[in-house]
């Protein structure tokens, strides 16, 4: 008789939730297109949309959607100050957590301590 037929149903759930369980990426797998759009859309999840800031802006600038002719190449519309100051907590959010991350590493009673 197969062992894994003995297994009672809460085990057996148990097993393939286990199995079903999303790995993070792996070797070169972090560098794909759908892992770095992942990883855009987790960061930009928090940002909200000012669409009457945006439509402001919008009217203000005739050349606000330039053409590929355009002698407006490189000028960057003016940003307001809460604005970049959403920016720079953001970035300082992302590096709270990415110092406070480290990666979990097994653990060996015969291994010596280094």
């Amino acid at each position: 008789m197969k062992s894994y037929m003995l297994d009672t149903e809460e085990i057996a759930q148990a097993k393939y939730k286990k199995w079903e369980k999303q790995f993070g990426p792996f070797g070169w797998d972090v560098f794909n297109q759908k892992t770095l759009y992942n990883a855009y859309k987790k960061r930009t999840k928090n940002i909200e949309v000012d669409t009457e800031e945006y439509n402001k802006m919008k009217d203000a600038d005739p050349e606000f959607y330039r053409e590929a002719s355009s002698l407006q190449y490189g000028k960057a519309p003016k940003i307001s100050e809460d604005r970049i100051d959403k920016m720079v907590k953001e970035h300082m959010y992302r590096e709270e957590k990415r110092k406070s991350f480290s990666r979990r590493r097994r653990f060996h009673d015969e291994r010596d301590i280094d």
